[in-house]
């Protein structure tokens, strides 16, 4: 389950648009200062969805097209696969 966004939270554009499904911004990331109600415009189709954005002081996205990064993550994950190298 996905936790909720938080101001501090590095967060990415992980998912497309409502609309279109456009992959506008993938992989852009940014660490959230504020949150605001806004509409997003589509770079593909300009079609304008209103919502709720999680943005910091250069970018920002609705809150449905993110993930939030969790640093930690990568050091388990290789934990883990260190892990499996020792049992094999």
């Amino acid at each position: 389950m996905e936790m909720p966004i938080k101001p501090g939270d590095m967060v990415m554009i992980a998912y497309p648009t409502k609309c279109c499904g456009s992959a506008s911004g993938y992989g852009e990331s940014w660490v959230v200062s504020e949150f605001g109600a806004c509409t997003e415009w589509c770079k593909d189709c300009g079609t304008g969805i209103e919502g709720v954005a999680a943005v910091s002081a250069t970018q920002g996205a609705l809150l449905y097209r993110l993930k939030v990064m969790k640093p930690d993550e990568d050091q388990d994950s290789v934990a883990a696969h260190k892990e499996l190298e020792l049992i094999a």
